[in-house]
């Protein structure tokens, strides 16, 4: 059970990040109050796994979704040790729901990803990791970074579901499928 001296810190904390004015001076006062609300929040879902089942499975649901969302970030800011970081705690979760296939999968990309520095000339690396080149930019902006298989499903797929595409309209033969890729615009 909750007490009720953890929800009046977590209240306080609250009022206290809702206070603060929005400048970047008060960035900080900001990130600390949301840090010590995380930890009182973290601490009362570990005391209340170990007693409720039902709680320890809430507890996981929300590491997996933190994991997503570390994930989708990594994705769209371009921060490569992010992007690792979250594949690696992914693996425990492709195991326990027996997708071996995905598993195998991500430890054999994990380990190659781990060496890339010693695989790839230096200023290259550099540009992949610290300049987010391993993610897809259409756009110029921030957030605007997508995985190379969701560009592949967005560009090449709908082109090819399209009206005058190929699999609207004509027979997938040899020459219409040498037509299609003559013509195909890039991004």
């Amino acid at each position: 059970m909750i007490s009720g001296e953890q929800i009046e810190k977590i209240k306080m904390h609250y009022e206290n990040t809702i206070n603060i004015t929005n400048n970047e001076s008060d960035t900080h006062a900001i990130y600390k109050h949301v840090s010590l609300i995380a930890s009182a929040l973290e601490s009362i879902l570990k005391t209340e796994s170990s007693r409720n089942r039902t709680a320890a499975l809430c507890g996981q649901y929300i590491e997996m979704v933190q994991i997503l969302l570390a994930f989708v970030r990594a994705e769209r800011t371009g921060d490569w040790q992010l992007h690792l970081y979250s594949v690696q705690r992914m693996l425990p979760f492709f195991h326990a729901a027996g997708r071996n296939h995905y598993a195998k999968s991500a430890h054999a990309y994990l380990q190659l990803m781990l060496e890339f520095d010693n695989r790839m000339p230096k200023e290259e690396y550099d540009k992949f990791v610290a300049s987010g080149y391993f993610t897809i930019r259409r756009t110029s902006k921030f957030w605007s970074g997508i995985w190379t298989d969701l560009t592949i499903e967005q560009v090449l797929m709908r082109s090819m579901k399209v009206e005058g595409g190929l699999t609207r309209g004509r027979g997938l033969t040899h020459s219409t499928i040498a037509r299609w890729v003559i013509q195909f615009r890039p991004l």
